[in-house]
């Protein structure tokens, strides 16, 4: 097993930029895959927008259509962390629609699901707990105050999905099943 490891130098928002993009190009490579020979097909693409510059992508399967009644598996996630650069840490919005408007692909409908897909998120909310986080030591002025800035900066509220339209929150992922005509 050898190591690899990479120095950036510049100011720090710069560098939490770069280190994302270059986490994604290293971790998450273009995947190389092997069929039987087909005639010549013209490069297609069923996305006709770009994504902001701080959301990935991530599923978008028919894996599970079948105990879906035909709907797609669509997950997308926010790059960045609160705090780790000024403009790509904000939330990013999303137009599913715009996203994917080509014929034979065009979005029809969308509705959010858990994480895993198996629950209507209306369900999983409507039994959320609300974590309260403490500091170990009362004592420990340090990181109660830490903890109040991260509080302060974080972006409590999950903005509702109203489609098309998504909203993104820093590091956060969300799935959607989604029809398309």
């Amino acid at each position: 097993m050898r190591g690899r490891h990479l120095l950036l130098f510049d100011r720090i928002d710069a560098v939490h930029e770069q280190r994302r993009v270059l986490s994604e190009e290293l971790n998450f490579p273009a995947l190389l895959a092997f069929t039987k020979p087909l005639p010549p097909q013209p490069p297609v693409s069923t996305i006709t927008a770009a994504l902001p510059p701080n959301v990935k992508l991530v599923t978008l399967t028919s894996n599970y259509a079948e105990l879906h009644a035909g709907q797609l598996l669509l997950r997308l996630s926010h790059l960045y962390a609160v705090g780790e650069h000024p403009t790509l840490s904000q939330p990013a919005e999303v137009n599913l629609a715009a996203i994917f408007a080509k014929d034979g692909l065009r979005i029809r409908s969308a509705s959010e699901t858990s994480l895993t897909a198996n629950q209507p998120l209306a369900d999983v909310q409507s039994r959320k707990s609300d974590w309260q986080t403490h500091p170990q030591h009362a004592a420990n002025a340090a990181v109660a105050s830490d903890l109040a800035a991260i509080a302060a900066a974080a972006f409590d509220k999950s903005v509702p999905f109203v489609y098309p339209n998504v909203v993104l929150r820093p590091m956060e992922v969300r799935t959607f099943l989604v029809s398309f005509d």
